[in-house]
């Protein structure tokens, strides 16, 4: 039976791809673009790249406004930049680096190290496994595949750590 699903499923595909040639061909180039949305290469990433190299230790200050102010500023300074008006990084560690400097990121990454750490060594060691589960892939999909692309807010963890807290205290709640 799995068979002819897949069978039918291949021709339905292979009919649809003659019928609709320009969309099938759009949609290879997108799932075969390397540069989404100018996303590197003096885009949303490397620009806001380029402002961290000049101030890497201390950052600038957190504050979404505070990255459009200077990303803003700075665009005459570099002409090569693809985007006129401040998109963001579009990258969770680039935007920590660029508010809090090196040293705030390095205090994130390891607040996220712990709480993988954490949420990894709770999972065969508690009666709770299903909520370390969940955890760890909401932690893993939100804030590492997720934060590649876009910046999410970083206080979103605090839900995280204290579900696993709650999920690792041996003490009943309820009576």
């Amino acid at each position: 039976m799995p068979i002819i699903s897949v069978i039918a499923c291949s021709i339905l595909f292979s009919g649809l791809a003659k019928v609709n040639q320009g969309q099938f061909d759009r949609l290879f180039f997108k799932l075969e673009q390397t540069n989404s949305s100018h996303r590197y290469g003096n885009g949303t990433q490397d620009s806001a790249l380029d402002l961290i190299k000049e101030n890497p230790i201390t950052g600038y200050g957190y504050g979404e406004h505070l990255f459009y102010k200077i990303y803003n500023e700075r665009v005459i300074d570099y002409p090569d930049w693809v985007f006129k008006k401040s998109l963001w990084p579009h990258n969770t560690v680039l935007s920590i680096w660029f508010s809090a400097g090196i040293f705030g990121l390095i205090a994130i990454l390891y607040l996220f190290v712990s709480i993988f750490i954490h949420l990894f060594n709770g999972y065969p060691n508690n009666t709770a496994k299903d909520g370390f589960l969940i955890l760890m892939l909401i932690f893993i999909g939100d804030m590492i595949v997720r934060g590649l692309f876009e910046t999410f807010a970083v206080s979103n963890m605090a839900i995280i750590i204290g579900i696993a807290l709650t999920l690792n205290s041996d003490q009943k709640l309820i009576n």
